[in-house]
């Protein structure tokens, strides 16, 4: 199906509620282009990319797009033309979100290709020259678009379109002769109403049904950005909305007991200051209002999808479930809550481009302990990512520890009984580059039980401030160490790293000397956060456990569950199940054999089941060995 968002005058939120519907839609498990046709002012990419996000969103705005296309078509049919390059459609399409759970996505044909300087002035100078009655009549245009008609509808359940607004070429298009359902927002104001009326009249108009072939068209007209603070006036406009446009509302909608009040989008300040869609609970907070009725124009849209759409389709099972919620509302005209079909994912996929407030490297002898105060951290509300560089050996590493180190305000190098292993002395140089390009990265070693010493061994590592968590891990501390935490005190290391890393400024001050005093005083804030050589004492034996009520082991915001191709690494074995068999054997056959050899065709595990499954298992059972990479040794 084929859905046009139109208005007859800009600024009444069309965009915005195309987008939610849109992300809505691709949440319920269907797959859904979104097409940016208001040439003249584009931007829908806009929605999807938070401000920390502006490398995604110009990779988009530097893709070609719907112009683009055109272009490739007017090529392609000229004397010159060569080629066909315009059927490659994909060459077109930006993915926002590839998979979302139940099977959707989300993708989106940008206006054209405007990121850079000439990419703009290029893209403009081809719009103003473009004529779309010679593109009819002398380029076989209705053809050209009955082809991309027909071709986005073999890939997309749903195809969403936010059009030009007013009288123009490009709105006769979208609603002539692609569109299926048309969605006019109206404002309440007399201009609006009046034009929306002429358009709608166009729309089903002799000329335009011949144009259609036949095909059937629904006509939804919603009353947007409705001020709901003058009561009487209020009243007056549904009045008149109702004399104008009511004969007008879908039966289908009608039978369902709706009217134009329920399809109304009231104003919402936030939202004229904001252009971007609530993605998560987090967002919609505040929202929920807004969010509710996007998500009621999400049924109904699919709610009006063609009838004989065969059942096993998903945009079958979503127009089902919408109509089931369309009619049970209640008697005050409310949603029923949404059928949930479909477990929803713990992993927010929207948190791909989040920024971390820490990287945790580490050595493989210390994966135990850097696993735990992973944990640790997160539940004290650190977003914590991890370097699984002794895990990874690939070409790419350096690619994606400079991705990792872009998104991060801090690294922590943890440093326990493992060596300081020659990836993390490149992940501590990649850092050091950066500070000195000016970043404003901290880099923060932190002492685990079982290092030996009370400062970073490493000359590049010396300089910087240390937090020591070599003491705060004897049997009976971590009681201790939970009752500082509730009582907001930095008196251990781990809550002065949490002190440091959650600062609004990432890098650690300079350690200051403590003045002497006859007597116990209270901590400048500055200094809250200095840690000083402990005094020497007998240890006790140190346990590797750090964490402090410690979250569940699959991170509901922070860590995705699913690795993708990539093979397992020991942070993750967490996530790493039902090979317990084969570990059990490969852990007796390493304890009985100096030499055991792992067969088995690509991609069949093989890796996986080494770095999450055998070397936690050894590291527990024969804390003594000394488990190493042979390629890192050769």
């Amino acid at each position: 199906m084929i859905c046009t968002f139109y208005s007859y005058k800009g600024g009444v939120g069309r965009s915005m509620a195309m987008a939610n519907v849109a992300d809505v839609l691709s949440r319920r498990g269907l797959k859904v282009l979104m097409i940016d046709f208001d040439l003249e002012a584009p931007g829908l990419e806009q929605y999807f990319y938070r401000s920390d996000e502006r490398e995604a969103r110009d990779a988009v705005r530097g893709q070609p797009g719907l112009l683009d296309l055109l272009l490739a078509y007017k090529d392609a049919m000229s004397v010159t033309g060569d080629g066909e390059d315009f059927r490659d459609i994909g060459r077109f399409i930006a993915s926002i979100f590839a998979r979302r759970p139940g099977g959707g996505c989300l993708d989106l044909m940008p206006a054209g290709q405007r990121l850079t300087a000439e990419q703009l002035a290029r893209y403009a100078l081809a719009l103003r020259s473009f004529d779309w009655q010679d593109f009819y009549f002398n380029w076989e245009g209705d053809l050209f678009f009955e082809w991309l008609r027909r071709t986005l509808l073999g890939r997309y359940d749903l195809v969403l379109i936010d059009s030009r607004t007013g009288v123009t070429e490009m709105g006769g298009i979208c609603g002539y002769q692609l569109a299926d359902v048309i969605v006019m927002m109206c404002s309440a104001n007399h201009q609006n109403v009046d034009g929306t009326w002429s358009m709608l009249e166009d729309f089903r108009s002799q000329p335009v049904e011949g144009l259609r072939r036949g095909r059937p068209m629904e006509i939804v007209v919603v009353p947007a950005r409705v001020e709901q603070r003058a009561p009487e006036l209020l009243e007056d406009f549904f009045t008149r909305f109702e004399q104008r446009f009511g004969d007008l509302l879908p039966a289908r909608l009608a039978a369902l007991a709706m009217d134009f009040r329920d399809l109304t989008i009231p104003y919402d300040p936030q939202y004229a200051f904001e252009e971007r869609v609530a993605r998560n609970r987090s967002e919609q907070s505040g929202r929920e209002l807004l969010a509710a009725i996007f998500g009621q124009l999400a049924d109904v849209i699919a709610a009006l999808s063609p009838e004989d759409l065969p059942g096993d389709q998903p945009m079958a099972k979503v127009a089902r479930e919408a109509r089931q919620r369309l009619a049970s509302r209640d008697e005050a005209g409310e949603m029923a809550p949404p059928l949930e079909q479909v477990t929803q994912a713990r992993y927010d996929e929207t948190k791909r481009f989040a920024e971390f407030d820490v990287v945790l490297s580490y050595a493989a002898a210390d994966a135990p302990l850097a696993s735990e105060l992973r944990r640790a951290l997160s539940g004290l509300g650190v977003r914590v990512a991890i370097d699984a560089a002794q895990s990874a050996i690939s070409n790419d590493w350096r690619l994606r520890m400079e991705e990792m180190l872009a998104h991060t305000r801090a690294v922590a190098v943890c440093l326990g009984a493992g060596a300081f292993e020659s990836q993390q002395k490149k992940l501590v140089a990649l850092s050091l580059m950066a500070r000195d390009a000016g970043r404003d990265l901290a880099l923060v070693p932190v002492l685990l039980p079982g290092h030996d010493g009370d400062r970073p061994a490493d000359p590049a590592l010396a300089e910087f401030f240390t937090i020591d968590l070599r003491e705060g891990h004897v049997d009976g501390a971590l009681e201790r160490l939970a009752a500082d935490l509730r009582e907001d005190r930095a008196s251990d290391g781990l809550s002065r790293l949490v002190d440091v890393l959650t600062r609004p400024q990432a890098r650690p001050p300079e350690p200051q000397p403590a003045a002497p005093a006859p007597e116990p005083a209270p901590v400048p804030e500055e200094a809250s956060v200095t840690a000083q050589p402990a005094p020497a004492q007998t240890r006790t034996k140190a346990t590797t456990r750090l964490e402090v009520e410690t979250p569940p082991l699959v991170e509901s915001e922070e860590r995705c569950p699913y690795v993708g191709a990539a093979p397992f690494a020991e942070h993750q074995v967490d996530l790493y199940f039902g090979r317990g068999s084969e570990v059990g054997l490969l852990s007796e056959l390493v304890a009985r054999n100096s030499v055991v050899l792992l067969i088995g065709p690509s991609a069949s595990g093989r890796t996986s089941l080494l770095q999450a499954g055998l070397f936690p298992a050894l590291r527990k059972a024969q804390p003594e060995w000394k488990l190493v990479d042979a390629e890192s040794i050769a």
